[in-house]
């Protein structure tokens, strides 16, 4: 009969408050941001993925600037397709890089982003220190 908003208003419930990606990320402890180079292997792209149990991994050039991004299941898709495509570097099959989000961005403008071909958004932390945030870390949050 009555909806949240209405309770809200009333004074019933709590009102809600509006996440950010600094709320995120102050809750989450830094681990340092893993990255791949785009002149390594897809290969050793791969081991990155498995040994770090990751989903997706900023891709950087020499200068170690993001320049792009790879997901699991985008090379999944591109090895089982060629095999070959391990011995070839990251940056033939780079994706373009995360989105970089502000720590001011909600949540839900955040979720926004994420797609099929977004899996996850970067931002600066307080310290200046680059972080990831996907999927996982949203839903985390929403509990």
């Amino acid at each position: 009969m009555f909806n949240d908003d209405w309770m809200i208003a009333k004074g019933y419930l709590p009102p809600k408050v509006m996440k950010t990606v600094g709320d995120i990320l102050e809750q989450s402890p830094s681990t340092g941001l893993i990255t791949v180079r785009v002149d390594q292997t897809v290969e050793e792209a791969y081991n990155v993925f498995i040994k770090n149990d990751l989903n997706q991994l900023p891709v950087v050039d020499a200068e170690n600037k993001i320049v792009g991004s790879l997901s699991d299941s985008i090379l999944f898709s591109k090895i089982v397709d060629d095999p070959s495509v391990k011995q070839r570097q990251v940056g033939t099959v780079m994706s373009d890089p995360f989105p970089n989000v502000p720590l001011s961005m909600s949540i839900d403008d955040v979720s926004c982003l994420i797609s099929k071909q977004t899996s996850a958004v970067i931002s600066q932390d307080m310290t200046g220190a680059t972080r990831i945030l996907n999927k996982y870390d949203i839903i985390n949050a929403l509990r």
